[in-house]
C-alpha cells in the first residue's frame, strides 16, 4: 500500500494566494472604463497665443558729452542789474543777457576779441573783425579795416545806441561781452543779480557744442522705432545713434542732480527703451523651430508661420509675424522640420 505524505502550506505561500485572490475580484467588479472626472488629463499640445506691449528694454551706460568751456567776463566794472540764467541753452551774438548799471552788455563774436577802444581812424585786425561782424549781423559797413563813420555808427547803435553828448567819438570796449561763436550754449552764470563786479570777473561759461547725453555703445539688435533714456526720474529722447538733443540749462541741471554727475565725464547705467509700446505676441520658446538668426516658425493645427524673434524674457519669447497674422493657438512641440518659409 502507498502512503502519502503530507505537505506543509507556509505562510509566504498563503499570503499569495490571497493577493492573487483580491486582483480577481477587483477585476472583476471594476469596470474597464473610468468616469472622466477620475482620469489623468492628456498633456496639452499647444497653448493660447497672447499679445503684450514690448519696449524692447535695454541696459546701457550713458555719458555727457564734452566741449571746451569759455569764460564770459564782465565788460567793466558795475552793479549786476540784470542776468538771465534761464536762457534755455544758447546766446547769440547781438543780444544781451546781463546789464551793469542799468545797462545791457551786448555780446559779441569776433574772430579777434576787441581788446581797445576804437576811435575814428584806427586801423587793424581788431577793426576787420569788428566790421565782419557787423556785415553778418545785418549792418551796412564796409570791410575795410578802417575805423569810418559807417562802422562807428553801426558800432554805436548795436552797444548802446548813440554816443552821449560831449563823449568822445568812437567805441568803447566796455559796451561788448565777446563769445567764440556766433551762437555759444549756456553752461552756468557764475554772478547773480545784485552782485558788484570789477571788468574781467567771471559772469559765465559757455561752451561752442551743445552738451548733449550719449549711448556708450549702442546696441546693433534693436526693434525699429525712436528711442528714449530712462534715468532716475528723468526722461530723454535720442536719435538712432543714441544721442540726445542739445540739452537746455534746465535739462543739463537735472541730468547732473538725477546722476550725481561731474563735469569729469563719467559714465552712468540708463535704460534705452521705444518711446511708444508696440503689440508683440507671446509664445513659449518650445514653440519656436527653425532658428535661423532672429527668423523661425511656429505653427499652429493646419500650418507653420513665419516670424521674427524680438526678445525674451522669464520663459516668455516676443516675436512678430512675418508675413500673416497671428494665429490664435500655437503648438508647444511642433515638427522641427516643417519650413515656414
Amino acid at each position: 500500500m502507498k502512503t502519502f505524505k503530507k505537505r506543509k502550506i507556509g505562510w509566504t505561500g498563503l499570503v499569495l494566494a490571497l493577493v492573487v485572490g483580491a486582483a480577481a475580484v477587483f477585476l472583476a467588479i471594476v469596470p474597464d472604463d473610468l468616469p472622466a472626472s477620475v482620469r489623468p488629463s492628456p498633456a496639452p499640445t499647444d497653448v493660447a497665443l497672447s499679445t503684450n506691449p514690448y519696449t524692447d528694454d535695454r541696459a546701457v551706460e550713458v555719458q555727457l558729452s564734452q566741449s571746451v568751456q569759455y569764460e564770459l567776463l564782465a565788460a567793466r566794472d558795475g552793479r549786476v542789474t540784470g542776468i538771465d540764467c534761464s536762457t534755455e541753452g544758447q546766446l547769440v551774438s547781438g543780444s544781451s543777457f546781463y546789464s551793469l548799471n542799468g545797462t545791457p552788455v551786448v555780446t559779441l563774436a569776433t574772430t579777434i576779441p576787441l581788446w581797445r577802444d576804437l576811435k575814428p581812424g584806427d586801423r587793424g585786425a581788431d577793426v576787420v573783425a569788428l566790421q565782419q561782424e557787423l556785415v553778418r549781423l545785418g549792418y551796412n559797413v564796409t570791410v575795410d579795416g578802417g575805423m569810418g563813420r559807417e562802422t562807428l555808427v553801426a558800432a554805436n547803435k548795436l552797444g548802446s545806441g548813440e554816443p552821449s553828448e560831449g563823449s568822445e567819438p568812437g567805441v568803447p570796449v566796455s559796451h561788448f561781452t565777446w563769445i567764440p561763436a556766433s551762437a555759444v550754449y549756456l553752461h552756468g552764470c557764475n554772478s547773480k543779480l545784485g552782485d558788484n563786479v570789477a571788468a574781467g570777473t567771471k559772469i559765465a561759461t559757455v561752451t561752442v557744442q551743445p552738451r548733449t547725453l550719449q549711448v556708450i555703445n549702442m546696441p546693433t539688435d534693436l526693434v525699429p522705432g525712436k528711442r528714449k533714456l530712462e534715468f532716475g526720474t528723468g526722461q530723454l529722447d535720442v536719435d538712432g545713434g543714441g544721442k540726445s538733443a542739445p540739452l537746455a540749462q534746465s535739462q543739463l541741471s537735472s541730468v547732473k542732480a538725477e546722476t550725481a554727475t561731474a563735469d569729469s565725464n563719467p559714465s552712468w547705467s540708463a535704460t534705452l527703451k521705444l518711446s511708444e509700446p508696440i503689440d508683440a505676441s507671446v509664445v513659449p520658446p518650445s514653440a519656436v523651430v527653425m532658428l535661423n538668426g532672429s527668423r523661425g516658425c511656429v505653427s499652429d493645427r493646419r500650418q507653420s508661420f513665419a516670424i521674427e524673434v524680438i526678445g525674451s524674457q522669464l520663459g516668455q519669447t516676443f516675436v512678430r509675424f512675418v508675413r500673416s497674422s497671428p494665429p490664435t493657438r500655437v503648438l508647444l512641440n511642433p515638427n522641427a522640420s516643417k519650413s515656414c518659409q
